[in-house]
């Protein structure tokens, strides 16, 4: 955080924390701070955020994602962690990062597209020597709820990983998709 707005955003923000798991063949659990984990199975729910183009830190280490946020010419960038960077630049609309022929539903590909048609993904991505992301900055403008900005660093690429499911007596099924 830079240190001009060490005294404007708290240090502590863990009643803000939002986490979110995704397990292939099991679904999507999502955990905000104070409440229970909900659960959502359904596959209409990916393919709604494959048409749109979706955003959270899954698809941001995707490789199709990342082919496209990494395609602008990149520019000399500041070390991370004392590695040295380069930073790609880019914006467009949302919509170029969705996967329109994951609905086969006209109408609803239809509204889809409406509704993120005039949503822009600005980005910085900071990759590193061994072209993996270090760093990235996204802010998605779109016409009716403002700004949301995302930003994440990567860090331990390539060391083992393992991710159980929240317990069972502390989730809930979701009634709806969950978001990104």
């Amino acid at each position: 955080m830079p240190e001009e707005l060490e005294h404007v955003v708290p240090t502590d923000l863990s009643d803000m924390t939002t986490r979110r798991i995704t397990i292939a063949g099991s679904g999507a659990y999502l955990h905000r701070a104070g409440q229970a984990w909900l659960h959502s199975d359904d596959p209409a729910c990916g393919r709604a955020a494959r048409a749109v183009g979706s955003f959270g830190v899954h698809e941001l280490v995707s490789p199709e994602v990342l082919r496209k946020l990494t395609a602008p010419a990149p520019t000399p960038g500041d070390a991370i962690g004392g590695v040295p960077t380069v930073v790609h630049t880019g914006s467009g609309p949302q919509r170029e990062f969705g996967d329109p022929a994951s609905i086969t539903d006209p109408v609803i590909a239809a509204q889809l597209n409406e509704r993120y048609r005039l949503t822009r993904v600005s980005w910085k991505v900071w990759v590193g020597p061994d072209r993996l992301p270090l760093r990235a900055h996204l802010t998605l403008t779109g016409p009716e709820d403002g700004d949301s900005v995302i930003e994440a660093d990567f860090t331990g690429w390539g060391a083992e990983v393992l991710v159980d499911p929240p317990p069972p007596d502390q989730v809930r099924k979701a009634g709806a998709c969950l978001p990104s």
